[in-house]
């Protein structure tokens, strides 16, 4: 695995335009998942012909209790079904990839070494504290 790992790091590093990440919905997940949640986003830059530009600065309500949230109530439906199509792309992708990830390296997020890990959810039939979904 470490000769693997050294060949894919002497290759030619790729990249996704910014109007591709947009358009794909991974900045509005990054935010609406990671950035919301801790009261901060990321804002870009977008010209006069809507190309983005690229990440223009960061936006930080970290003093706000409730953080950050998008006002989805304000869009009309077609808005909302763009909205809602661009976190299904983001989300398959994140399925497909999480997969292999799992398989290859054994973890989905790369855990940090001695580092605290979240404690595992305990899996229990029915009862109080049994999740919804099992």
């Amino acid at each position: 695995m470490a000769e693997d790992l050294e060949d894919r790091m002497e290759q030619k590093i790729k990249y996704m335009d910014w109007d591709e990440f947009l358009s794909g919905g991974f900045l509005q997940e990054a935010n609406r998942a990671f950035f919301h949640p801790l009261g901060l986003a990321l804002e870009v830059n977008v010209d006069d012909e809507g190309k983005c530009l690229g990440v223009s600065s960061i936006w930080d309500y970290r003093d706000d209790p409730e953080g950050m949230r998008y006002g989805w109530e304000l869009e009309d439906e077609a808005a909302l079904a763009v909205t809602c199509a661009k976190a299904s792309n983001v989300y398959a992708q994140w399925h497909d990839k999480a997969e292999s990830r799992k398989r290859l390296l054994g973890y989905v997020i790369q855990p940090l070494p001695d580092q605290p890990q979240p404690p595992k959810k305990e899996k229990k039939k029915g009862g109080i504290n049994a999740s919804p979904r099992e």
